[in-house]
């Protein structure tokens, strides 16, 4: 018994080829099962509930199976795109040159945001959004 749950086990975590095709047909035929009773039948009833916990659970488990599947192949196409660039590469491999990056990248967005609450506060002549502004350059002088 242990055994046969422990290759159930297996053929959940690393599915393939045909139990992979069934899964998906079976997903698919519960998806449209609980979307044509949505439709169709107003109230609801068991058939209801089971039908939508099984396109739950299908749905969680069809998430899975693209992870597993298309992120390590996408993750590997993203790497190679962002290799053949200078600056991209150096984000990718410095750990020092990606820190200053995202800094500068974060400070330009925080002096633009105290601006706009600056203009916002000028035009709308609110004390409070002003006084926001004034703390965010604060912060940004600290920084």
């Amino acid at each position: 018994m242990k055994k046969f749950l422990h290759r159930i086990w297996n053929i959940l975590r690393y599915p393939r080829g045909a139990f992979l095709l069934c899964f998906y047909a079976l997903f698919a035929l519960t998806v449209a099962g609980t979307v044509l009773l949505l439709i169709f039948v107003p109230e609801k009833n068991a058939l209801h509930y089971i039908l939508y916990a099984l396109s739950a659970v299908g749905l969680g488990y069809f998430v899975y199976t693209v992870i597993i599947f298309a992120v390590p192949e996408g993750k590997a196409c993203a790497i190679r795109f962002l290799q053949r660039y200078s600056f991209t590469d150096n984000i990718l491999k410095s750990y020092g040159f990606r820190t200053l990056a995202f800094a500068a990248a974060g400070l330009i967005v925080n002096i633009a945001y105290a601006v706009w609450l600056t203009v916002v506060g000028v035009l709308v002549r609110s004390v409070w959004n002003i006084a926001i502004a004034v703390f965010y350059f604060v912060l940004i002088v600290l920084k």
